[in-house]
Protein backbone atom coordinates (compact mmCIF):
# COMPACT_ATOMS: atom_id res chain seq x y z
CA UNK A 1 0.00 0.00 0.00
CA UNK A 2 2.90 2.39 0.60
CA UNK A 3 3.68 2.35 -3.11
CA UNK A 4 0.10 3.27 -4.00
CA UNK A 5 -0.23 6.00 -1.39
CA UNK A 6 3.24 7.31 -2.27
CA UNK A 7 2.30 7.37 -5.94
CA UNK A 8 -0.88 9.27 -5.15
CA UNK A 9 1.07 11.81 -3.06
CA UNK A 10 3.53 12.51 -5.88
CA UNK A 11 0.84 12.69 -8.56
CA UNK A 12 -1.31 14.98 -6.41
CA UNK A 13 1.71 17.22 -5.70
CA UNK A 14 2.41 17.46 -9.43
CA UNK A 15 -1.26 18.22 -10.02
CA UNK A 16 -1.20 21.02 -7.42
CA UNK A 17 1.82 22.59 -9.12
CA UNK A 18 0.28 22.27 -12.57
CA UNK A 19 -3.05 23.75 -11.50
CA UNK A 20 -1.58 26.53 -9.35
CA UNK A 21 -1.87 30.22 -10.14
CA UNK A 22 1.91 30.25 -10.34
CA UNK A 23 1.77 28.03 -13.43
CA UNK A 24 0.25 30.91 -15.43
CA UNK A 25 3.10 33.19 -14.33
CA UNK A 26 6.09 30.84 -14.20
CA UNK A 27 4.96 27.74 -16.07
CA UNK A 28 8.28 27.23 -17.84
CA UNK A 29 10.12 27.08 -14.53
CA UNK A 30 7.64 24.61 -13.08
CA UNK A 31 7.58 22.13 -15.97
CA UNK A 32 10.57 20.07 -14.86
CA UNK A 33 9.64 19.82 -11.16
CA UNK A 34 6.08 18.93 -12.16
CA UNK A 35 7.22 16.23 -14.57
CA UNK A 36 9.74 14.93 -12.02
CA UNK A 37 6.99 14.45 -9.41
CA UNK A 38 4.73 12.93 -12.06
CA UNK A 39 7.40 10.49 -13.24
CA UNK A 40 8.25 9.35 -9.74
CA UNK A 41 4.57 8.87 -8.91
CA UNK A 42 4.05 6.85 -12.07
CA UNK A 43 7.11 4.73 -11.28
CA UNK A 44 5.72 3.87 -7.84
CA UNK A 45 2.30 3.11 -9.32
CA UNK A 46 3.73 0.82 -12.00
CA UNK A 47 5.86 -1.04 -9.47
CA UNK A 48 2.88 -1.86 -7.22
CA UNK A 49 1.49 -4.76 -9.31
CA UNK A 50 5.01 -6.14 -9.74
CA UNK A 51 5.53 -6.19 -5.97
CA UNK A 52 2.21 -7.94 -5.51
CA UNK A 53 3.17 -10.51 -8.16
CA UNK A 54 6.24 -11.49 -6.14
CA UNK A 55 9.04 -9.18 -7.25
CA UNK A 56 11.09 -7.74 -4.39
CA UNK A 57 12.24 -4.16 -3.83
CA UNK A 58 15.88 -4.95 -4.56
CA UNK A 59 14.95 -6.50 -7.89
CA UNK A 60 12.83 -3.48 -8.87
CA UNK A 61 15.62 -1.03 -8.06
CA UNK A 62 17.91 -2.26 -10.85
CA UNK A 63 17.83 -3.10 -14.56
CA UNK A 64 15.67 -3.73 -16.36
CA UNK A 65 13.22 -2.06 -13.92
CA UNK A 66 14.86 0.86 -12.12
CA UNK A 67 13.52 4.16 -13.43
CA UNK A 68 12.50 2.71 -16.80
CA UNK A 69 8.84 3.76 -17.04
CA UNK A 70 8.53 2.32 -20.52
CA UNK A 71 9.66 -1.13 -19.38
CA UNK A 72 7.43 -0.95 -16.30
CA UNK A 73 4.44 0.23 -18.36
CA UNK A 74 4.89 -2.59 -20.90
CA UNK A 75 5.49 -5.29 -18.27
CA UNK A 76 3.01 -8.17 -18.42
CA UNK A 77 2.14 -7.77 -14.73
CA UNK A 78 0.75 -4.31 -15.54
CA UNK A 79 -1.74 -5.46 -18.19
CA UNK A 80 -4.79 -4.83 -15.99
CA UNK A 81 -3.48 -1.50 -14.78
CA UNK A 82 -2.83 -0.45 -18.40
CA UNK A 83 -6.42 -1.32 -19.33
CA UNK A 84 -7.83 0.91 -16.61
CA UNK A 85 -5.43 3.77 -17.31
CA UNK A 86 -6.09 3.70 -21.05
CA UNK A 87 -9.83 3.63 -20.41
CA UNK A 88 -9.39 6.72 -18.24
CA UNK A 89 -7.24 8.30 -20.97
CA UNK A 90 -10.24 8.25 -23.30
CA UNK A 91 -12.48 9.76 -20.63
CA UNK A 92 -9.99 12.52 -19.72
CA UNK A 93 -9.27 13.28 -23.39
CA UNK A 94 -12.97 13.68 -24.18
CA UNK A 95 -13.53 15.83 -21.09
CA UNK A 96 -10.63 18.11 -22.06
CA UNK A 97 -11.92 18.38 -25.64
CA UNK A 98 -15.47 19.17 -24.54
CA UNK A 99 -14.36 21.71 -21.93
CA UNK A 100 -12.11 23.70 -24.26
CA UNK A 101 -9.34 23.32 -21.69
CA UNK A 102 -6.60 22.91 -24.32
CA UNK A 103 -7.66 25.42 -27.00
CA UNK A 104 -4.56 24.81 -29.16
CA UNK A 105 -5.21 21.07 -29.44
CA UNK A 106 -7.19 19.76 -32.39
CA UNK A 107 -7.89 16.46 -30.60
CA UNK A 108 -7.27 14.51 -33.77
CA UNK A 109 -5.05 11.86 -32.13
CA UNK A 110 -6.13 8.61 -30.56
CA UNK A 111 -6.19 9.26 -26.78
CA UNK A 112 -4.78 5.85 -25.90
CA UNK A 113 -1.86 6.22 -28.30
CA UNK A 114 -1.30 9.80 -27.13
CA UNK A 115 -1.13 8.62 -23.52
CA UNK A 116 1.31 5.81 -24.26
CA UNK A 117 3.48 8.20 -26.28
CA UNK A 118 3.47 10.60 -23.32
CA UNK A 119 4.52 7.79 -20.95
CA UNK A 120 7.36 6.88 -23.32
CA UNK A 121 8.53 10.51 -23.51
CA UNK A 122 8.35 10.78 -19.73
CA UNK A 123 10.30 7.52 -19.44
CA UNK A 124 13.12 8.94 -21.51
CA UNK A 125 13.31 12.09 -19.39
CA UNK A 126 13.17 10.09 -16.14
CA UNK A 127 15.93 7.63 -17.05
CA UNK A 128 19.57 7.30 -17.98
CA UNK A 129 18.51 7.48 -21.62
CA UNK A 130 18.39 11.30 -21.25
CA UNK A 131 21.00 11.43 -18.44
CA UNK A 132 18.08 11.89 -16.02
CA UNK A 133 16.95 15.17 -17.62
CA UNK A 134 14.21 15.78 -15.07
CA UNK A 135 16.68 15.67 -12.18
CA UNK A 136 19.64 17.40 -13.72
CA UNK A 137 19.90 19.25 -17.03
CA UNK A 138 17.25 19.12 -19.72
CA UNK A 139 18.58 20.11 -23.10
CA UNK A 140 16.43 22.13 -25.46
CA UNK A 141 16.29 19.19 -27.86
CA UNK A 142 14.32 17.12 -25.31
CA UNK A 143 10.57 17.16 -25.77
CA UNK A 144 8.35 16.89 -22.73
CA UNK A 145 4.88 15.34 -22.69
CA UNK A 146 1.80 17.33 -21.76
CA UNK A 147 1.74 17.09 -18.00
CA UNK A 148 -1.93 18.00 -17.64
CA UNK A 149 -3.14 15.03 -19.69
CA UNK A 150 -0.99 12.58 -17.73
CA UNK A 151 -2.12 14.11 -14.44
CA UNK A 152 -5.80 14.08 -15.36
CA UNK A 153 -5.62 10.39 -16.20
CA UNK A 154 -3.32 9.16 -13.45
CA UNK A 155 -4.91 11.04 -10.57
CA UNK A 156 -8.34 9.54 -11.26
CA UNK A 157 -6.99 6.00 -11.47
CA UNK A 158 -4.65 6.37 -8.49
CA UNK A 159 -7.34 7.89 -6.36
CA UNK A 160 -9.54 4.88 -7.09
CA UNK A 161 -6.63 2.47 -6.56
CA UNK A 162 -5.76 3.97 -3.17
CA UNK A 163 -9.31 3.18 -2.05
CA UNK A 164 -9.47 -0.25 -3.73
CA UNK A 165 -5.93 -1.49 -4.55
CA UNK A 166 -7.21 -4.87 -5.71
CA UNK A 167 -8.79 -3.34 -8.83
CA UNK A 168 -5.41 -3.15 -10.61
CA UNK A 169 -4.77 -6.81 -9.82
CA UNK A 170 -8.08 -8.59 -10.29
CA UNK A 171 -9.88 -8.81 -13.66
CA UNK A 172 -13.27 -8.88 -11.92
CA UNK A 173 -12.50 -5.68 -10.04
CA UNK A 174 -11.11 -4.16 -13.23
CA UNK A 175 -14.35 -4.53 -15.14
CA UNK A 176 -16.26 -3.01 -12.22
CA UNK A 177 -13.75 -0.16 -11.94
CA UNK A 178 -13.98 0.72 -15.63
CA UNK A 179 -17.55 1.73 -15.01
CA UNK A 180 -16.51 3.98 -12.12
CA UNK A 181 -13.27 5.52 -13.41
Amino acid sequence: MQFLTGALCYIRSAQLLRESDEWEIEGKRLIRPTLHLLAHGLELFLKFPLLVSGKNLEELAFKPYGHNLRFLWDHADNALLRDVVLHQAEISWNQARDSGRWPKDEFNADPKRAFVAAVYKLSRLHSKESEYALRYVMFKTEKAPRSQFLLDVLFEVLDAAARRPDFVLDPTELSLMKGRV
